[in-house]
């Protein structure tokens, strides 16, 4: 019989095993203008050059930067399905597939759950979090899941990456 004290540790290593698909995180982060003569005017708000071509006046620029994560990829086939019986994850918060991390990723992952422009790239679909739901072991938390949806776009058969933004 194994001691109940080495079940967190050998939980958290089976998991680790498990998580070998790789999934992108985009988020995105605001950066100070860098055109000639603009950048953000904090004394007034809004930019220094208020007809600035690069960030429209605002002073501000946005770039989606990439996170390569590993985890493990679990899609959702619908009400039907059973895997909110078994994964700790309350049924109103199940979307079209569910993210499964290591405990390191935390601060990451609630970061860029507040951010709403933050999104995953999964299988070449891009998803938006629904939540984050820390799964545990006898009280202690061994992985995060993380619910997710399919964007709109990719759900009506047209793909998201089409866009120049």
């Amino acid at each position: 019989m194994i001691p109940s004290s080495l079940i967190p540790g050998l939980r958290t290593n089976g998991l680790n095993l498990a998580q070998t698909d790789t999934v992108y995180l985009y988020t995105p982060y605001r950066l100070p203008c860098e055109e000639n003569g603009c950048g953000p005017n904090e004394a007034e708000g809004g930019g220094i050059n208020p007809a600035c071509p690069v960030c429209g006046g605002t002073g501000w620029t946005e770039t989606l930067m990439p996170s390569v994560l590993k985890c493990r990829v679990r899609w959702w086939y619908g009400p039907a399905g059973t895997y909110s019986d078994k994964s700790g994850v309350m049924p109103g918060d199940i979307g079209d597939l569910v993210l499964s991390f290591d405990t390191r990723y935390q601060q990451m992952l609630e970061a860029a759950y507040a951010n709403s422009k933050s999104y995953f790239e999964v299988d070449g679909f891009k998803v938006k979090m629904h939540s984050i739901v820390p799964s545990r072991l006898n009280g202690v938390v061994t992985s995060l899941d993380v619910p997710c949806n399919l964007s709109r776009e990719d759900r009506d058969g047209q793909a998201d990456n089409t866009d120049d933004n």
